[in-house]
């Protein structure tokens, strides 16, 4: 019996190619109706090329309920790869020729992809009267493959790219430059797709990139590797969307790892245009020339060299601290731990406890929290000292749609969704710096999202999935550099604010001779890290297993001082639009000034349950059985920071000063800032209500003092604020009322605001 005869007999539809030798048929695996499935004729052997299965005759039989068949197969446990015909080179030849011929494919190429003649020909870029097609050859110019792109000028809904079935494995396109010993460059660049690297050879960029697609760098091959060995420099390129980024990043930590030799970079393309997301559309479109690709990669960021685990502290403290049995601290013992590792960091340390701990429990608002400090100011080293603890949950860094993604989960790749995770943990980012490098509209993506996370639930509606809904409560701490958090903040302002904020103080002399003396000594730092993190992982272990409502209520000063302090940080974080005008003055002389288009001034309900929530957590984590001095001067500082950083200068300056008056030429003196830099910010403060404007005379300048309800709170040591009753009495009401008819875009409430902060405070 033939093999066609027996599939016959069995009602299986197939169609016969090559002469007979093989036949298709639907893949009773992937069940793909386009009949991918090959089955040998004379060995039985089978391969689909759409789902990968493959093997020998019975296997099928089985999967397809088939009865054993009188056919006279070649030894079936012969393991035969499935040899595919070889591609005619005459094929590409005969293409290439014709493309010379048809003006308006030639001009796409010219003018959408950027190609030069030269470029075709040394490529062989060809038509086959329907589409573009464009030869793979290997390292040694066999020809492996032929990718074809659908004619660009007709419109079309099907797919726009293809291989040749059962040739479409990874393989590095452009692979005969990685081994040209006439090239001269010492750097290379890792891109994504053909016509990227094909523009980049053509401007004198060595470059080169799988041929399928960003999803094969997440399993880079180790031949690929050994090829790359011995290039100083490497260039990750991919496109800026979610999945160029994800495969970027992985590519980068496996490239590190394994190439320690070589400097690897990540390159982002900057959205210079609306859809700008490669090089193509950054060279050709953006009108760009090498010297500005040159540029982008002289900007690149450098990759840390690779660590091997087994020097990890963070392998070892994990370990240590799930194995062995938990001590029992007080805080000024954990406090002069984490002090002699990273000094200057207390305030730092119990603020970063008391966010944690809150994160395991049911709150009124989230605590979410930035750490700002100047690169290695020791705010990641802080956050690595609580990763072994299971309440949190650590990233670097955040994608797209990490929260909840909008792709379908398949057999193959599944779909992790980041918010089901955090419930009850506290969720710490190590570098918010670098998710707000990104493309503006993935960063403000990121941030709309926390927004609509930070009300505890977030629904999202995708043509794949359907709706997914999550309710997650977590407290969040994240590390950013100061110029990086100012330069966002008015975006997080306008948004409505839900980040505190506490800034890392700078090191002393003393404490920098003894970071230096440390170094020279070579002390094991790695094992200090690891005994501090056991130390501060077992206090955040007993802080998690303490009532709350052991901390006591709020004593009356001690509510009135969060009244003040929340309606500071609600027009600290205010968002002010200016615009400068001018007029001549008595003498003609020309006299500029700001007038504000727009102010945004949020109410103060969301930072005092902030401050409320905050004040005893302070006090769980220093072991007080209610909010006292020490946790206010914390919650101070932090309402101090919790503004754009100038706007903080300005008022740590403001609060240096006589009698908390300033004029533009003293603050600009002092803050190293231009005379109209200073008067902007001092105006931006006049609009919020934080200072009060004093219009000088034509002799005089005009003076900023600090309004009669922030000045005592912000001079005043803390001891002396409480203490001055008066003090609360003038405070009170008189600007809280004010400010509700003060010039904001918020919704009229007939509310009584006094009444509300009260109900919050449980007067």
């Amino acid at each position: 019996m033939t093999f066609s005869e027996y599939l016959t007999r069995q009602n299986i539809l197939f169609i016969s190619t090559s002469e007979g030798k093989e036949v298709r048929i639907v893949c009773p695996f992937c069940k793909n109706p386009k009949q991918k499935c090959y089955i040998n004729s004379a060995s039985g052997l089978w391969h689909c090329f759409h789902c990968g299965e493959g093997g020998v005759f019975p296997t099928l039989q089985k999967e397809l309920s088939l009865p054993d068949g009188d056919i006279q197969f070649k030894s079936l446990t012969e393991k035969e790869e499935y040899e595919l015909p070889p591609l005619d080179k005459e094929d590409i030849l005969r293409y290439h020729n014709d493309l010379w011929n048809h003006k308006d494919i030639l001009d796409w190429l010219h003018k959408k992809r950027g190609y030069t003649d030269d470029t075709i020909k040394k490529f062989l870029i060809g038509w086959d009267g329907k589409n573009i097609v464009t030869p793979i050859f290997d390292g040694k110019d066999n020809l492996v493959n032929l990718k074809f792109r659908r004619d660009p000028t007709l419109p079309s809904t099907k797919k726009a790219v293809w291989g040749i079935s059962g040739r479409n494995g990874a393989r590095l396109f452009n692979e005969k430059v990685i081994i040209d010993p006439d090239w001269q460059e010492h750097s290379l660049v890792i891109g994504e797709g053909e016509p990227d690297i094909i523009l980049l050879d053509q401007i004198g960029i060595r470059a080169i990139s799988s041929t399928a697609g960003a999803g094969s760098y997440k399993n880079f091959k180790e031949e690929w590797r050994d090829a790359l060995k011995g290039v100083e420099e490497i260039f990750i390129c991919l496109d800026n969307d979610t999945e160029g980024e994800t495969a970027a990043d992985s590519l980068a930590d496996y490239l590190t790892k394994y190439l320690s030799d070589s400097k690897i970079y990540k390159v982002h393309i900057p959205v210079i245009y609306p859809g700008c997301k490669d090089v193509t559309d950054f060279i050709v479109s953006g009108n760009k020339k090498k010297s500005d690709f040159i540029k982008l990669l002289t900007k690149a960021q450098r990759e840390e060299p690779w660590t091997p685990l087994p020097k990890d502290p963070q392998v070892e403290i994990k370990a240590r601290w799930t194995e062995t049995p938990h001590h029992t601290y007080s805080i000024d013992q954990v406090v002069t731990k984490v002090e002699e590792f990273l000094p200057n960091t207390s305030t730092a340390l119990k603020l970063t406890l008391a966010v944690a701990t809150s994160g395991t429990r049911e709150n009124n608002v989230m605590l979410w929290m930035f750490l700002v400090g100047s690169p290695s100011s020791g705010k990641t080293d802080l956050v690595r000292l609580m990763k072994p603890h299971p309440c949190t949950y650590h990233v670097d860094g955040l994608t797209l749609n990490a929260f909840i993604s909008g792709e379908r989960q398949t057999k193959k790749e599944k779909v992790y969704d980041l918010l089901p995770k955090l419930d009850k943990t506290c969720f710490i980012v190590k570098d918010w710096t670098v998710i707000f490098s990104l493309d503006e509209r993935m960063t403000k993506k990121i941030i709309g999202d926390m927004v609509g996370i930070y009300d505890k639930t977030l629904s999202k509606h995708s043509s794949r999935r359907g709706t997914i809904s999550y309710n997650s409560q977590f407290s969040h701490l994240g590390c950013i550099t100061p110029a990086t958090l100012n330069k966002n903040h008015n975006y997080l302002n306008m948004i409505g604010n839900r980040f505190l904020s506490y800034t890392i103080p700078d090191t002393t002399v003393n404490d920098d001779e003894k970071s230096f003396e440390a170094i020279f000594e070579k002390s094991d730092r790695a094992k200090k890290e690891i005994e501090t993190a056991m130390v501060v992982s077992d206090y955040l272990d007993s802080l998690n297993n303490m009532d709350l409502k052991s901390i006591k209520p709020l004593g009356e000063n001690a509510k009135d001082f969060l009244k003040v302090a929340s309606r500071f940080v609600a027009r600290g974080r205010g968002v002010v639009i200016l615009q400068q005008s001018s007029f001549k003055n008595e003498n003609e002389q020309e006299v500029s000034y700001y007038e504000a288009l727009d102010v945004q001034i949020e109410k103060p309900w969301r930072a005092v349950q902030q401050l409320l929530e905050l004040a005893q957590y302070l006090a769980l984590v220093n072991g007080h059985n209610e909010v006292g001095l020490e946790e206010l001067e914390i919650v101070k500082e932090v309402v101090l920071n919790s503004m754009p950083a100038d706007r903080a200068q300005a008022i740590k300056v403001l609060k240096s000063s006589l009698g908390g008056q300033i004029t533009g030429q003293e603050l600009s003196e002092q803050f190293g800032k231009s005379n109209r830099t200073a008067r902007r910010l001092l105006d931006e403060l006049s609009f919020l209500g934080i200072v009060k404007k004093d219009k000088g005379t034509s002799q005089a300048a005009n003076v900023y003092t600090l309004e009669k309800e922030f000045l005592d709170f912000i001079c005043m040591d803390i001891r002396e604020f409480l203490s001055n009753e008066e003090n609360f009495q003038n405070s009170m009401v008189s600007t809280l009322i004010e400010a509700e008819g003060s010039t904001s875009n918020h919704e009229e409430s007939d509310e009584d605001p006094e009444k509300e902060v009260n109900e919050i405070l449980g007067i």
